[in-house]
């Protein structure tokens, strides 16, 4: 539902119900007219009563900021990257900040309140590198009672998930193009049901171990935003990257719930969904290693 309230020179957009690939053209030409409109100083988009988004919404609403920055009505906008100093060891990241052309600047939050973002309140999976997207997909599918969150790093490898997403219109699907390394500046203190680590880089080089996925640091920010009961889900091929997270995970007092060295002739295979890179390995014979495990108690 789509609705204008003026006051004055201000006019109030209120955005209702779901924010889809049906809903976002209507709503980008109506934004469109106010924004051409002279009469209207200042226009504010009213989302108390949206119930849902999808990337369709969100490519429209990131449309309509880019073409106020080229009106000179706004400086700049940014979804990532930004870290603001308040004070000696001080810092604040927020979501999402839109700076004004007179240089206010307001600053958004996510990051504790993902809940919101989906169409019903359910336990959070996220995926840690999602490459294509693939697996993420498969799982939203198959599982409509959980919300899953896809993370990538890569822009490029990001937007084909993207792509691929936006077809399959899942109301409990959403992406993140960010790095892994920075987990807790994305979820909050204990937001999430469980973590998936597929075929993650295994940084060969004993110099690298620091950057792997399953290094004590990166551990530490899965406990933080893993609730007390969460799991963490690992697939690889990597035999040495296998060891090593054993280890580490063993070493950080983690506890073990499965651990299976031939996944696709196990048991545990029957409800497997693949990654892109499990198709190709197992295409070539090669194991796939998996296990899953837990925090014995939370930091």
């Amino acid at each position: 539902m789509l609705g204008a309230k003026p006051l004055g020179s201000a006019v109030t957009v209120v955005i209702a119900g779901e924010l889809d690939h049906f809903a976002a053209p209507q709503i980008r030409r109506r934004l469109d007219e106010l924004l051409e409109d002279q009469t209207v100083t200042h226009l504010v988009l009213d989302l108390e009563n949206l119930t849902f988004i999808d990337s369709s919404g969100i490519g429209m609403l990131l449309g309509r900021l880019r073409a106020l920055q080229a009106a000179g009505e706004i400086q700049w906008h940014r979804f990532e990257g930004l870290k603001l100093r308040l004070a000696d060891n001080t810092f604040y990241t927020p979501d999402f900040a839109v700076m004004a052309a007179d240089g206010v600047m307001e600053c958004h939050e996510v990051k504790g309140h993902w809940q919101d973002r989906f169409a019903k309140k359910q336990p959070i999976h996220v995926e840690v590198g999602m490459g294509k997207g693939q697996f993420i997909i498969g799982m939203a599918k198959a599982h409509p009672e959980i919300n899953f969150i896809g993370l990538e790093i890569q822009r490029t490898v990001a937007a084909i998930a993207l792509k691929k997403a936006l077809t399959e219109e899942l109301p409990n699907l959403q992406l993140i193009c960010g790095d892994g390394s920075d987990i807790t500046n994305y979820f909050e203190d204990h937001e999430l049901d469980r973590l998936y680590l597929n075929f993650s880089d295994p940084w060969p080089k004993t110099r690298h171990a620091k950057r792997r996925l399953t290094y004590q640091t990166f551990l530490a920010g899965y406990q933080q935003v893993l609730k007390e009961e969460g799991a963490i889900e690992l697939k690889t091929d990597n035999m040495g990257f296998f060891e090593f997270s054993l280890q580490s995970m063993n070493n950080y007092g983690m506890l073990f719930d499965g651990v299976w060295l031939d996944l696709h002739n196990s048991d545990e295979n029957e409800h497997n969904v693949e990654t892109e890179y499990e198709q190709k390995f197992a295409a070539k014979g090669q194991p796939i290693y998996k296990l899953t495990t837990h925090f014995s108690e939370q930091k």
